[in-house]
């Protein structure tokens, strides 16, 4: 594949690169050799391979120092309820309609060690596996970054609904908005895969699950994904054993 080269004639210029400048590409840049390959239809190159540079002045190709976003995290630990954040394995939706993002992250709701441990301690104490019960909650954004638990009166928690779990469910639920489906009443789906069943739910509104279930497959340790495949015509899930 043949390409056009480009001069880099700057003072005091440093090139600063970060890892997500990979995104930009879509494609990378092949030898000037290859010769099967037509023309890149393309006029914006990153400068990661010097092959693409006739000349450079006063410029040096760098890596920047990546620094932590005061905002980060979006949130965290902070209700009672919110003990332990492990692999939270969120699923997380734009609503056109309503004009907001939506997040379901699956944590564990009842964590014995955690919950013994004061909460400005518990970044220090050892892992360890201790008697444990998951959930899944709820958060809503309007730009992805300011972040809501809305208390939604679903789940009781210790003789209180004021949270934002909508299902008491063992921990690695994933969510997915099949807007394909005709049935309003199915809009929303998780799969769970365990051994003795695979839990399969149903809700219109992300919030009131409906639960069935199917043929145990095994033990799905991870965020379990699935999705309509249109080639295939049927679902197709992805797991970890």
């Amino acid at each position: 594949m043949k390409c056009s080269k480009m001069s880099v004639r700057s003072g005091n210029m440093v090139a600063i690169v970060a890892l997500a400048a990979m995104m930009v590409a879509g494609s990378s840049v092949a030898a000037d050799n290859s010769a099967t390959h037509p023309p890149m239809k393309r006029a914006k190159f990153l400068l990661l391979d010097d092959r693409i540079i006739d000349e450079v002045s006063s410029a040096e190709l760098t890596v920047e120092e990546v620094k932590k976003h005061p905002d980060n995290p979006l949130f965290g630990e902070e209700n009672p309820w919110e003990p332990r954040f492990d692999n939270m394995y969120p699923s997380v939706i734009y609503d056109k309609q309503e004009k907001l993002y939506k997040c379901w992250y699956s944590i564990f709701i009842e964590s014995a060690l955690e919950n013994s441990t004061p909460r400005e301690k518990r970044v220090s104490v050892k892992w360890e596996i201790s008697e444990r019960k998951g959930g899944l909650c709820y958060a809503v954004s309007k730009d992805g970054l300011l972040w809501e638990k809305p208390e939604l009166g679903i789940v009781d928690f210790h003789g209180n609904k004021r949270n934002n779990i909508v299902l008491d469910a063992p921990h690695g639920a994933g969510v997915i908005h099949d807007l394909r489906d005709s049935d309003p009443l199915n809009r929303y789906k998780i799969l769970l895969p365990r051994r003795e069943a695979t839990t399969v739910w149903f809700s219109a509104d992300g919030l009131d699950w409906k639960l069935h279930e199917l043929p145990g497959l095994d033990y799905g340790d991870t965020r379990n994904n699935g999705f309509w495949d249109p080639k295939l015509g049927k679902y197709v899930a992805f797991t970890r054993h």
